[in-house]
Parts: C-alpha cells; sequence; structure tokens
C-alpha cells in the first residue's frame, strides 16, 4: 500500500510541481478515508442521510466522489499558488 501512495504521490507532484507535498499527502488521507467510508458497505450512510441516498448504489457514488476528491486536492494545491 505504501508504495502505491509513493507513485501516485509521485505522479500527482509531476502534475502540480508547485504543490507542497504534505498537502498533497494529506489531501490523499482525506481521499481515501472518503472513499472507506462510501464503499464499506456499513450502512452509515442510510442512517446519517436517512434514505436520501442509497449505500449500495456504489455505480452512483463514482462519478461525485470523484468530482468531490478531485477540487479538494485542486484547492489544496491553488491555497500554496
Amino acid at each position: 500500500m505504501q508504495e502505491t501512495l509513493t507513485l501516485f504521490l509521485d505522479a500527482l507532484s509531476q502534475a502540480l510541481p508547485d504543490a507542497d507535498r504534505k498537502d498533497l499527502t494529506r489531501g490523499c488521507y482525506f481521499t481515501i478515508a472518503l472513499m472507506v467510508s462510501a464503499f464499506s458497505g456499513a450502512g452509515r450512510i442510510d442512517g446519517l442521510v436517512q434514505g436520501q441516498l442509497d449505500d449500495e448504489a456504489l455505480d452512483a457514488a463514482y462519478r461525485p466522489l470523484l468530482t468531490y476528491t478531485t477540487a479538494g486536492l485542486l484547492s489544496l494545491w491553488r491555497a500554496r499558488a
């Protein structure tokens, strides 16, 4: 897992050369935490959103999760620029 994260952070650092490595690492941590929460199947989403989202509909969650986490990583980079 650590090797994969390092490769991913290296690629992000190349794509965003002015970004602070610590910010990118935090962004990856937040992204992983969101993915684990969203796709754990623990039924937590149903309890929190009272039926407005279906934690079984994983396909429907991919695009919003990707959009949200991409915007978050970019905002960390822009905050330093």
